[in-house]
């Protein structure tokens, strides 16, 4: 298992939506927020000009995540996965990763079963479970990964009350070791977005075959590429060239 470095501090040095280096300026100047489109002061830039504004940046991210699950109400995880990560609140790299992931699995079952009933009551108990049993930091060491064990809590969730504490125990081991098998298997630095694809994957494919929920499983093409200095590009499996070229 490969050890996997923190990139927290890299990050702050960086754009949050292309990667480039992030510049001191000599002077502050006024411009417009790329996201929300309002003037703003700002202190740095990167060298394409983008600019993301302190109040952008300070939204809650869970709370965010939350909104955006329930305003969706289709089935595909991989689609409400990318309709989150696609804006500046979420890092390249994060422990948001770790509530991510379980929020959209449970937003998508719940969208085809009811079982929850009550989403938004069913989010916040998620949110207080994966603060209590996930890692804080986003890393892949001694076979760990925060979005595999958001699954595993996710399904234990789901479970509960459909399965012996035994079988629950089993099914929601299999999705977490699974989906650690094969980030291990691709061998490639961290990336959060694509353990996260493959953490859904993994879980969606679970229940399928085994609840007959006919969630979607749609085939990633990663958006990020530009956003992730330590992307394996062409090696990893959910590459897409044509977000790389600018």
């Amino acid at each position: 298992m490969a050890i996997i470095e923190k990139y927290e501090d890299f990050e702050k040095a960086t754009c949050i939506l292309c990667g480039e280096d992030l510049l001191k300026l000599e002077n502050p100047i006024e411009t417009k927020c790329d996201y929300c489109g309002k003037v703003g002061t700002a202190s740095h830039q990167c060298v394409n000009g983008h600019y993301i504004c302190d109040t952008c940046l300070s939204i809650p991210v869970n709370s965010f995540i939350k909104k955006v699950c329930l305003d969706y109400t289709d089935v595909n995880a991989i689609d409400l996965a990318v309709k989150i990560m696609n804006t500046p609140i979420i890092r390249m790299h994060g422990a948001e990763h770790h509530f991510l992931t379980p929020a959209v699995l449970t937003t998508i079952v719940n969208n085809r079963t009811n079982k929850f009933g009550n989403l938004e009551e069913t989010l916040n108990k998620l949110d207080e479970k994966i603060q209590r049993e996930a890692p804080h930091q986003c890393s892949l060491i001694a076979g760990t990964c925060g979005g595999a064990i958001g699954s595993s809590i996710f399904l234990k969730m789901y479970l509960e009350g459909e399965e012996s504490t035994e079988k629950i125990n089993e099914f929601s081991d299999f999705v977490k070791n699974e989906s650690i098998r094969q980030i291990d298997e691709i061998g490639l630095s961290r990336c959060c977005k694509r353990d996260t694809y493959i953490s859904l994957r993994v879980t969606s494919k679970f229940l399928n075959d085994n609840y007959n929920l006919n969630l979607i499983i749609s085939e990633p093409k990663c958006t990020f590429s530009l956003r992730n200095k330590s992307c394996g590009r062409e090696d990893c499996p959910f590459y897409n060239i044509g977000f790389s070229l600018v």
